[in-house]
């Protein structure tokens, strides 16, 4: 099996149709990731700490009727709003399955995406 290899231009080397684009929409929604991107990876999980910058930017944000912004991570959702604090954000914990306090995935969503993750491996490049 021959893989081709896939190439996606950098953000920014696209940013003026990607702001474009933005500008147009009625409805944002930002999915973020925490641990590597809303914060410095740390050398204990607990020792974490979100920029104050990046806090008003995510307050301010929020704040925007026309603006959804979830965080999806590894950790617990309480941890999550624990280091960020913000109430209009949305918290999901253990990668989205902690959305609502349920820790529990039923064994045929394992069972799926188990299979998703084979197919996406055998797919994407290396």
């Amino acid at each position: 099996m021959t893989r081709t290899r896939r190439t996606t231009p950098h953000l920014f080397a696209q940013w003026e149709q990607i702001a474009e684009r933005i500008r147009k929409k009625k409805r944002l929604v930002f999915l973020l990731d925490f641990d590597g991107t809303l914060v410095r990876i740390a050398p204990m999980p607990g020792a974490v700490r979100l920029d104050e910058g990046t806090r008003e930017v995510l307050r301010k944000l929020a704040e925007h009727r026309n603006v959804t912004i979830a965080v999806i991570s590894g950790r617990q959702r309480a941890e999550l709003r624990h280091f960020i604090g913000i109430h209009k954000l949305k918290y999901m914990g253990l990668y989205g399955w902690e959305s609502n306090g349920n820790k529990k995935v039923p064994f045929s969503v394992r069972v799926t995406l188990a299979r998703t993750l084979v197919e996406l491996l055998t797919e994407l490049p290396a």
